[in-house]
């Protein structure tokens, strides 16, 4: 009777754990569809994850909607995915191994033995075991692949391993303009490190575009002064606070308190009518759109662009 007792109790508390796990599984794939997650929808999420993701990808590592469209995706899924994040880098990048080159017939049997018109062909996140600088998943040698008699057209790599491509810093397999021979030539002439740092002049079409997008009927640009804020009694407002505000490009161009902290329009949806006391992007991208969008493609601002909060040193995986 004993033995009888003691394996119902053992099925009783298999069956109830089982029922508890399912549960918790459960409310993890749940907390995919939220739009607004809290602290509990990413600690159930923390849960899925089947294994650390890559230093690039971990920022964004617990919005699992950003690279799962759907529970199972297909690798053309993830390829959609991949490229709505890094296809225009790599364009602009002059990306050296499109995809156009592996769907070319003359390179049909390289394309057998490298699939590289998927991205996840080379790079697999959740298998940190595997996974190399930056982000490659393939053994360190997989340029043998394509590239093994190298070293009869360039007698240079004659007896270079070809662990070593990437790592002795001459070439980039998405982008290797550096080692490009009219490159060197071209900049031969110039210092390593400029003395004076330039920013690359930008595209008077984008420039056209930016002012058309303005919003000039609510800021005419005429330079606003401290008596003219119209904070109220919203936002504290000491004189050094207001005398530095008047000094800014945002008083000149005649966008007063309100105009950021109680936006109106496209930038105030999800905002509500109240004072906001620490407006974020979409606030400022009702004037500095392609900004705004400049800064969520990169690494400092994806988080946002994934609708997760900023990061803080705390949770940040690498030292900041």
């Amino acid at each position: 009777m004993a033995k009888t007792n003691n394996r119902n109790w053992l099925w009783w508390t298999w069956g109830l754990g089982s029922l508890v796990l399912a549960g918790v599984i459960g409310l993890a794939l749940a907390s995919l569809m939220d739009t607004a997650p809290g602290r509990s929808a990413f600690a159930l999420r923390a849960m899925l994850l089947p294994g650390q993701t890559t230093h690039g990808h971990h920022q964004i590592e617990l919005a699992c909607n950003a690279c799962h469209a759907q529970p199972f995706p297909s690798r053309d899924d993830v390829q959609e995915r991949c490229e709505g994040c890094h296809a225009a880098a790599l364009k602009a990048g002059d990306d050296k191994h499109p995809r156009s080159k592996f769907t070319d017939p003359r390179n049909a049997e390289r394309a057998a033995l490298l699939d590289a018109t998927y991205c996840v062909t080379c790079h697999v996140e959740h298998k940190p075991g595997i996974t190399h600088g930056p982000g490659v998943t393939l053994p360190r040698d997989y340029c043998v692949i394509c590239h093994v008699d190298i070293a009869e057209d360039r007698p240079s790599h004659q007896g270079m391993a070809f662990d070593t491509c990437a790592s002795s810093g001459c070439h980039s397999y998405h982008d290797n303009r550096a080692t490009y021979e009219d490159f060197l030539v071209n900049h031969a002439h110039e210092p390593a490190v400029h003395p004076k740092p330039a920013v690359p002049a930008r595209d008077f079409r984008d420039k056209l575009e930016e002012l058309a997008d303005y919003p000039h009927d609510r800021f005419p640009q005429t330079a606003l002064a401290v008596a003219d804020a119209d904070h109220g009694g919203a936002l504290p407002s000491p004189p050094a606070l207001m005398t530095e505000w008047e000094r800014t490009a945002h008083a000149a161009a005649g966008v007063n308190c309100s105009a950021c902290h109680r936006p109106t329009g496209k930038a105030a949806e999800g905002l509500g009518t109240e004072w906001v006391e620490k407006p974020d992007q979409r606030v400022c991208a009702s004037c500095h759109k392609p900004e705004v969008e400049g800064f969520v493609a990169g690494l400092h601002g994806m988080r946002l662009k994934q609708g997760l909060s900023p990061m803080t040193p705390g949770q940040a995986r690498l030292p900041m």
